[in-house]
């Protein structure tokens, strides 16, 4: 589901009232799906969406009827604390030092998928479909 006023992946034009967080993001979905009702999924992005408490996000969005389908790591441009730079790519540049950069990215977002995944399967049977649907190996 997306909830941004403007821009694509590559660049932002945000405007007046745009959600400055994941949590506030969270709560715009939740608005929409109440409205809509046919788009309870959400898909991360790291590291923009990574919260400090897995858990707390977790159980923020199940309040709103929403569950993680996804989580795309980004090693398509570079962040603000990245050391090295993916001008030239990431996972097939040149310099072995930048693809490791973007491997350990990958992996980081792994292990937190997996660890939401198992906070996920503390909710109940009712979350049983959705965890099934969206399982890491």
């Amino acid at each position: 589901m997306g909830c941004r006023h403007g821009g694509t992946r590559f660049a932002r034009f945000p405007g007046a009232g745009e959600p400055r967080n994941i949590f506030e993001k969270l709560e715009d979905c939740g608005t929409i799906l109440k409205l809509v009702r046919s788009t309870p999924a959400v898909s991360l992005h790291i590291p923009w969406d990574k919260p400090d408490n897995a858990t707390e996000l977790l159980e923020f969005a199940r309040a709103r009827g929403l569950h993680f389908a996804a989580m795309n790591s980004n090693t398509f441009q570079d962040q603000s604390a990245q050391k090295l730079s993916y001008k030239f790519g990431s996972l097939t540049h040149p310099d072995s030092s930048v693809r490791r950069q973007a491997v350990d990215h990958n992996i980081e977002c792994i292990k937190l998928a997996r660890r939401w995944a198992q906070k996920r399967k503390q909710f109940g049977s009712e979350m049983a479909a959705i965890s099934r649907a969206t399982a890491f190996p």
